[in-house]
């Protein structure tokens, strides 16, 4: 009896605490250790560090999830709809949007370290946008990283 009522009490407190945290005010966005990576090397050229932004880390969360479900690697969806569709779609307004996708680099320093190697992703990355989300999904075989940068 002692212990099914310990049980229903911490379900109570867990299910509180949830309840509890889902209703805090909206405060500042940590970035992750991806995100991180990217200020460090735009600090070292002298940039401002993005901000995180949900909106951006969340459309490169569904990038990513869909890229493995639909089995692709394209900056469109095999049906051609672009990545910016989905940003604005999320209600994200912009004036420029960009994005960088890396396959099976496995660590956030590998993932930018691979981007910075190629120019176009290294463009992106030091490009002038204010913001950025970054997101990685993976499977059994295939760890996709979308990155969405954004300027509004």
């Amino acid at each position: 009896m002692k212990r099914l009522l310990l049980h229903t009490t911490l379900i109570a407190i867990t299910a509180t605490a949830a309840f509890m945290f889902v209703n805090q005010p909206t405060t500042a966005l940590t970035a992750n250790d991806y995100e991180e990576q990217v200020n460090i090397a735009r600090a070292e050229q002298g940039l401002k560090p993005l901000q995180p932004s949900g909106k951006l880390r969340s459309t490169a969360c569904l990038k990513a999830q869909g890229m493995l479900a639909r089995d692709y690697w394209s900056h469109s969806t095999p049906d051609g709809s672009k990545f910016s569709k989905a940003i604005k779609d999320s209600g994200y307004r912009y004036s420029k949007v960009g994005e960088n996708l890396s396959k099976n680099n496995h660590t956030a320093e590998a993932t930018v370290d691979a981007w910075l190697d190629s120019q176009a992703h290294k463009d992106n990355l030091m490009g002038d946008y204010k913001e950025q989300g970054i997101c990685t999904r993976s499977n059994a075989t295939t760890e996709i990283t979308v990155q969405h940068l954004g300027k509004q």
